[in-house]
């Protein structure tokens, strides 16, 4: 949790075995991310989402921790709409599903990644909550698919989803910095 009790699910216990892991996490009463993925959000709403994300983010890679598995159903709510981060970790029966939200090195070296790759979907995510759909290879300035977007909107947001990762954000902070501009 960030210093606001915000961000990473509280976890009251685990347990299982070589073959499974079981967390005890606390109920996310508001859903998920992929629940509410139905229609296109206003900028103010997509904001505050993507923020709470990179907070998230942030205060885990802090602890040295990569989530690895960012996406909209492990992208939850609590009852007063604050985001929650869960299922951390590539659990094996995502290996071979396609996954729109990670990023071509991980899809290239699951192991090999560090905590940039956990910020390209929140790019992916942000885009496709303003513009409705996903950004795919080249994907189309968000200014000209959502009215109340501007030039800043496309540079982050082109920015957070490059393939290269030297030309991603290399930090939550940094993200959230660039949020808040």
């Amino acid at each position: 949790r960030d210093e606001e009790g915000q961000g990473d699910q509280l976890v009251y216990g685990s347990g299982g075995d070589v073959r499974q892991t079981v967390v005890i996490s606390e109920y996310a009463q508001g859903g998920s991310l992929a629940d509410r993925m139905v229609r296109k959000y206003d900028w103010q709403a997509a904001l505050k989402i993507a923020a709470q994300m990179a907070a998230g983010l942030d205060f885990a890679h802090k602890n040295n921790i990569v989530h690895g598995n960012v996406r909209p159903s492990n992208v939850l709510f609590d009852s007063q709409d604050n985001v929650k981060l869960a299922d951390f970790g590539m659990p094996s029966h995502y290996e071979n599903k396609k996954n729109w939200y990670a990023p071509p090195e991980q899809e290239r070296d699951p192991d090999g990644v560090d905590a940039s790759a956990d910020l390209f979907p929140v790019g992916v995510m942000l885009y496709r909550m303003l513009t409705g759909n996903l950004p795919g290879t080249d994907p189309e300035p968000p200014s000209r698919l959502h009215p109340d977007l501007d030039l800043s909107w496309d540079r982050f947001i082109l920015k957070a989803i490059n393939p290269s990762p030297r030309k991603r954000f290399r930090r939550a902070r940094q993200m959230l910095s660039a949020l808040a501009e």
